[in-house]
């Protein structure tokens, strides 16, 4: 599986692989974490380990609460706007 190295400002140095283009075809997020868990068992075997579903991890904003992950959460952050 070919990865891409790539490093920017705001996240740092990251590599990643594209798994399937359009994400779209994709009919639900559980569907994309079944397609996810099966690369990293591909690529770390038993180590891989298994995410559910429901067990997305949630990051904290500055003033400690959940918040919620979004690519416009994302982009903000990117573009430094908490």
């Amino acid at each position: 599986m070919p990865f891409t190295a790539a490093d920017e400002a705001q996240i740092g140095a990251y590599q990643y692989s594209p798994l399937i283009s359009p994400v779209s075809v994709l009919p639900d997020m559980a569907a994309a974490l079944k397609l996810a868990n099966e690369a990293l068992s591909g690529i770390f075997g038993d180590l891989a380990g298994s995410v559910a579903v429901n067990s997305v991890p949630q990051s904290r904003n500055l003033e400690g609460g959940p918040e919620v992950n979004s690519r416009r959460n994302f982009l903000r952050r990117l573009a430094g706007k908490r």
